[in-house]
């Protein structure tokens, strides 16, 4: 039999409540503007799509659990009005987002059907079991409109860097999780154009994976821009700047390295969250996802208050492995203390491998200019990485262990 159930956010995540057989019928919704995609934030997954401001306030939505069982479920959205102050070009005006949240997502592939206008809007994610292997692509610092001959091109998304190295991943299959490294859009016009290119480049990935963003430096390039674009897509409510999942043997941690842009009462709050989620961690893996490099030798210099403080959260709670973006470069360290990447080459332009001194005590143990993804395939005590350049060549690998 079909349960019915109505998901509704309203500020803080709440469980699902039966409402009963006579469940609020939904007038199909239209084609969407972005997405769908879904993100994660502890047990939860939280689906969202945006639509045209026109269409209908509460969708259908029928979500189908590992067991096979399907609920039904609503959408509910908000207009949401991009603040043109700081804003340029065509960003200004009013979009409807969708969100529903799936609460206690238990192991398995979840799928998603949108009762649409036109056809259904299907999606899925999957929650790996802890004893299962998990398949993570790693990327950062993405320029969608970026080309092999750094000319403009009218035939996006299909001429784009990033969108060749996706679709090249895609091919050797759908990764459980997709993480960004931060600095998602690079504006060549208005804000909205470079967004537009983002959901153009990572859709076909975005739908049926998590997608745990970093944010990136650029996500503040225009005033309000964080607020008006990265939290209404894909921040978990009241909690913008960390999102952490349990999937596979890996707990997983973004932080919001951007400390200019944080008060000090929302840095105490992040940090809070962020060592409460590693204290809770048990024996999986401990990873943390941020922006800014805490070991680098690239153009940008490693920031060393933030190094100092994650490796002050190591010696109480053993993180194993730190993911950045920032420099635009693929480099690997190796610490007594745990793994560390730099992962930039995601489609914007490289910068050189040589511009920071060596760092004492520290193993670089690979570094490459080259536009890249990488993927991790983690165990439950080791992770086997491949990083891949844009002709597929393979730039680095390596198993690691768990320290």
């Amino acid at each position: 039999m079909r349960r019915i159930f109505a998901l509704l956010l309203l500020g803080p995540l709440l469980p699902a409540c039966f409402i009963g057989s006579d469940a609020k019928k939904c007038d199909p919704v239209g084609t969407p503007r972005f997405g769908p995609w879904s993100v994660p934030y502890g047990d939860q997954l939280i689906v969202r799509w945006e639509g045209q401001v026109d269409d209908v306030g509460v969708a259908c939505v029928t979500v189908t659990g590992p067991d096979g069982q399907a609920m039904d479920v609503t959408a509910t959205s908000e207009i949401r009005s991009v603040d043109a102050a700081g804003l340029n070009g065509d960003d200004k005006g009013a979009f409807r987002i969708y969100s529903t949240q799936i609460a206690a997502a238990v192991p398995g592939v979840w799928r998603w059907s949108i009762a649409g206008a036109v056809a259904p809007i299907e999606g899925s994610a999957r929650i790996v079991a802890k004893d299962d292997t998990l398949d993570i692509l790693l990327i950062g610092d993405s320029n969608g409109a970026n080309t092999r001959s750094g000319e403009p091109s009218d035939n996006l998304p299909d001429d784009s860097l990033t969108y060749q190295m996706l679709q090249a991943e895609l091919a050797a299959g759908q990764p459980d999780v997709l993480i960004h490294a931060g600095d998602i859009a690079y504006h060549v016009s208005a804000p909205l154009d470079s967004w537009i290119n983002f959901f153009a480049n990572f859709g076909a990935v975005l739908k049926n994976s998590l997608f745990l963003p970093a944010i990136g430096n650029h996500e503040y390039e225009f005033e309000r821009e964080f607020e008006e674009f990265f939290v209404r897509w894909f921040s978990a409510p009241q909690t913008h700047h960390v999102l952490a999942v349990d999937t596979g043997p890996m707990r997983l941690i973004t932080i919001n390295s951007n400390s200019g842009e944080l008060t000090d009462a929302a840095a105490a709050h992040m940090w809070d969250t962020v060592e409460r989620w590693l204290a809770t961690a048990g024996d999986r893996w401990k990873t943390v996802i941020f922006h800014h490099p805490i070991y680098t030798e690239s153009d940008h210099a490693p920031k060393l208050d933030l190094r100092e403080k994650i490796l002050a959260l190591d010696e109480k709670h053993d993180i194993q492995l730190v993911l950045n973006g920032h420099n635009h470069v693929y480099e690997r360290f190796e610490t007594p203390e745990l793994h560390a990447f730099v992962s930039g080459g995601g489609g914007t332009f490289l910068y050189a491998l040589d511009s920071n001194p060596p760092i004492a005590g520290v193993t670089k143990a690979a570094a490459v200019q080259a536009y890249h993804t990488v993927r991790l395939k983690v165990s439950a005590n080791e992770i086997q990485v491949t990083a891949t350049d844009l002709d597929g060549n393979v730039i680095d690998s390596a198993v690691l262990d768990k320290r």
